[in-house]
């Protein structure tokens, strides 16, 4: 199984669709046994900004300050049955920094993904199988 992520830039919207493919039958079994997983695709996306602040003796210290770009509330969705996931950032909302959010927003779900999957493959499985008790 892998995730993909497809970006895609038309008329000033940066798009960011996240997918699942090559889902192998050990993948179904996982979802099988333990349920389908949710990820939080929900983004708080920040971006540093140093400014260099006058000491007043001719000299300079760097300043720097954390921004919100993005602070959404949880929204989750299923992995496999609730995908694909597809997020758009329009230049007309986010301005300059629409490129930098969309790239954040696909590292992001990338991130939480992985970490649901690597997880769930994690998990051992000491329930399952048979055993034979000879009966005489």
């Amino acid at each position: 199984m892998k995730l993909v992520i497809t970006n895609d830039l038309k008329n000033n919207i940066y798009t960011v669709k996240a997918d699942i493919a090559d889902v192998r039958p050990e993948d179904t079994e996982l979802f099988s046994d333990y349920g389908e997983q949710r990820v939080d695709v929900s983004a708080v996306i920040k971006k540093s900004e140093t400014k260099e602040i006058d000491n007043g003796d001719g000299t300079t210290t760097p300043s720097t300050t954390e921004i919100t770009l993005v602070n959404e509330g949880a929204s989750y969705k299923y992995i496999l049955s609730d995908f694909p996931i597809i997020k758009s950032f329009s230049t007309a909302q986010y301005g300059d920094d629409t490129e930098y959010i969309a790239k954040e927003y696909g590292k992001l779900i990338e991130t939480r993904v992985k970490a649901i999957i690597d997880e769930l493959k994690a998990k051992p499985d000491n329930f399952s199988g048979s055993h034979e008790t000879l009966l005489t």
